[in-house]
């Protein structure tokens, strides 16, 4: 039980216990939670072949271009910026804040401060500060974040965690949302919201991770919980603050599966920029302000 720290690769990674309950997090990798596990069950882990050839592994932040952005650029107003796909956060190295261990739970907390000192400042030229919080009481994970604009004009952004849940295929999800995204062949948003109703990406009830072939953005989400994963022995219930208004379902034929809490659409920037402005979700925080906002992984 509490908090113990452990090398990886060089890098320190934190591990917070209490209870059932158990997250491993490393700061220096962009407060990536490399493992989660409950009541001895392995519910994240990195996947090794993934994370060799490049890709995303374990839970990753997505900020501030969650998934695809079109033709690799974005623009709004008159900014153009290059883009890459799933954001820059994987490539921050946070500086550890706080570690605190109670009676009643464990928790890290780490900041980036964002300026022209950063080797892919080009890729969001707004100095800011990015501060995350993950906190475990034991049944449930939360991931609590802050992003402060310290520039002069203001920040547009968009985020998401990005979990790679371990999978044996027997799981069924759950995602109360009412449409889902219409898509391109090259995976980005066209503006339009078709309804799940009656259609092979209604999610709204249980349904076998197996049967499913899925890579969409789904929106109108309803009230907390999210969404649900029912494990053999275990529910997951994934709630958020009110600006996680999507969620990204990906259901590959792998040891894995994808719910993805985010605040936007994907391409969000380029789509508010060509109208679609309630679609898109994307966020604006004017100069010398905040926005906070919350993920929280609960265990039953």
């Amino acid at each position: 039980m509490g908090i113990e720290t452990v090398d990886w690769e060089g890098k320190k990674e934190y591990v917070l216990t209490k209870g059932d309950l158990s997250v491993t997090v490393c700061p220096e990798d962009g407060m990536n939670m490399h493992t989660i596990r409950y009541k001895g069950h392995t519910v994240v882990e990195i996947q090794e072949d993934r994370r060799k050839a490049g890709k995303l592994y374990a839970v990753p932040i997505l900020y501030p271009t969650p998934n695809r952005v079109r033709n690799n650029q974005w623009t709004l107003g008159d900014q153009t910026c290059p883009a890459v796909m799933h954001g820059i956060a994987r490539y921050m190295q946070f500086r550890t804040e706080e570690v605190e261990q109670t009676d009643d739970y464990c928790r890290i907390t780490a900041v980036c401060q964002w300026d022209g000192e950063q080797e892919r400042f080009a890729l969001f030229p707004y100095v800011s500060q990015f501060r995350v919080m993950i906190v475990n009481d034991g049944q449930e994970l939360r991931f609590l974040y802050e992003i402060t604009d310290l520039d002069q004009k203001v920040l547009p952004y968009g985020l998401a965690l990005h979990p790679f849940f371990s999978s044996d295929r027997t799981e069924q999800i759950q995602v109360n949302a009412e449409e889902v995204m219409e898509m391109t062949e090259d995976k980005l948003p066209t503006g339009r919201l078709l309804p799940v109703s009656g259609t092979e990406w209604d999610l709204r009830s249980p349904r076998a991770v197996s049967e499913l072939e899925l890579d969409h953005v789904y929106t109108t989400m309803q009230d907390n919980p999210k969404a649900e994963i029912h494990f053999a022995d275990f529910r997951l219930t994934l709630s958020a603050s009110a600006e996680f208004g999507h969620m990204v379902v990906f259901t590959p034929d792998a040891p894995y599966f994808c719910l993805e809490n985010q605040t936007c659409s994907t391409d969000a920037h380029n789509m508010y920029q060509n109208g679609y402005q309630k679609e898109s979700g994307l966020i604006q925080v004017l100069p010398g302000e905040s926005q906070r906002g919350w993920i929280a992984f609960h265990f039953e």
